[in-house]
């Protein structure tokens, strides 16, 4: 594997706090009833739900740089995440400040995927 051009841990956590970025840009663009609204041709599921399946990833993958275990299905639903806007920008930001102090050195380990 050429790992020349593989990004470095700070590249990788500039991106991710880019990306949280822009989910708190579209937090206070959204009303709240577009953030909770249900779209039956997408199985009935809200910007919400998935924004919260969003974050999981994204907090699943900043415990692992921790801990070097991944696991993806360990996560919460029906979270107060997927029903308040106001409590989906507090848990982005508190996830941005997560990844800022994140040490860059922490994502270059392997990392163990887990399965339940």
């Amino acid at each position: 594997m050429n790992t020349s051009n593989s990004p470095t841990g700070q590249e990788l956590i500039q991106s991710v706090l880019e990306i949280l970025q822009q989910g708190e840009t579209l937090l206070t663009e959204l009303s709240d009833e577009l953030y909770t609204r249900t779209v039956p041709v997408a199985f009935n599921a809200t910007i919400g739900g998935h924004y919260r399946h969003c974050l999981d990833h994204f907090r699943s993958l900043l415990a692992a740089a921790g801990t070097g275990d991944l696991n993806y299905d360990h996560r919460e639903r029906g979270t107060l995440v997927e029903l308040d806007r106001f409590a989906a920008l507090n848990a982005t930001r508190q996830l941005s400040a997560g990844w800022a102090r994140l040490d860059p050195a922490l994502l270059a380990r392997p990392l163990r995927p887990r399965w339940p």
